[in-house]
């Protein structure tokens, strides 16, 4: 699940399910937020997940 900070609580904006795949893209409504929290809830058998890279776009431009 992909969530934003929104007045004083956290929004999910995008999130998917039984994914297997190395690279994901989601996309959503364009947002206003100072935070960014990405949650997992499981793996596909690993002990352990991993985030390597986080990118976060306005239109073209590459935010973080």
């Amino acid at each position: 699940d992909v969530l934003v900070w929104q007045g004083s609580a956290w929004k999910r904006v995008a999130g998917e399910t039984d994914n297997c795949m190395r690279r994901r893209v989601l996309t959503f409504e364009p947002v206003v937020s100072d935070r960014v929290r990405i949650e997992m809830h499981e793996t596909n058998g690993a002990r352990s997940a991993r985030v390597y890279e986080v990118r976060i776009y306005d239109g073209d431009t590459v935010l973080t």
